[in-house]
């Protein structure tokens, strides 16, 4: 167990660095929505998965940078459907994109927009996850930002949670959790699907989600 937990690239490792993170983020959500306050009845088939309250997005975050990524997210009037991930992250997010592609497919009449933000702001790695994807057959609107602190805001308050570990050759590696986060209208992380949420529902949530947005907004 010693030998399996050694080393910053070890899965042991990965395991209680997300942890760690994940505690401090629920920490810095809890401080940060002081002010406030959930004044929805959340019917029970949401609860597992609505943001409560909805979490907004700084949307002036990376004003003096080239905020590609974070100006994705600024619509007034469409939800959007996001995932953050790399190039390099197959097999792993196949499942995820899988069901990204379902669900766009589904809803591609609808005012929702389906999104990937790169995490990987290293020179040279632009645009290579756009790449990846169409050789494999996915269509996805793809943003990524070479600022890393742009992204490394916007992951924090929406929640995305990934580790990137650096080794002596000058190479790296990028491990995250395949989290899909549903963005609201107003710019607020609204609801959040872990990998193990199946489309079908993701799908029927979506579809609740709205109608409960209509009635609570």
């Amino acid at each position: 167990m010693l030998k399996y937990c050694q080393g910053l690239n070890s899965k042991c490792f990965l395991l209680a660095y997300l942890i760690a993170v994940g505690f401090l983020l629920t920490f810095w959500f809890n401080k940060v929505g002081l002010d406030y306050t959930e004044s929805r009845i959340i019917p029970d088939n949401l609860k597992p998965y609505l943001t409560s309250p909805p979490r907004p997005i700084d949307i002036d975050v990376g004003a003096h940078n080239d905020k590609l990524a974070l100006t994705s997210l600024v619509s007034k009037s469409q939800w959007q459907l996001v995932y953050f991930t790399h190039s390099n992250c197959f097999p792993f997010c196949d499942q995820t994109l899988r069901k990204l592609s379902q669900f766009q497919s589904a809803f591609e009449a609808s005012d929702v927009i389906t999104a990937i933000i790169d995490i990987d702001t290293e020179a040279g790695s632009q645009d290579q996850l756009s790449i990846e994807l169409a050789r494999r057959g996915y269509d996805f609107t793809v943003y990524d930002d070479n600022n890393e602190q742009v992204i490394d805001t916007l992951t924090r308050q929406v929640g995305a949670l990934f580790l990137r570990t650096d080794f002596d050759d000058g190479q790296y590696k990028i491990e995250q959790k395949h989290d899909v986060f549903l963005i609201d209208p107003k710019n607020r992380v609204y609801a959040m699907f872990d990998e193990n949420t199946s489309f079908k529902t993701i799908q029927h949530s979506f579809v609740m989600m709205r109608q409960f947005y209509a009635k609570t907004e």
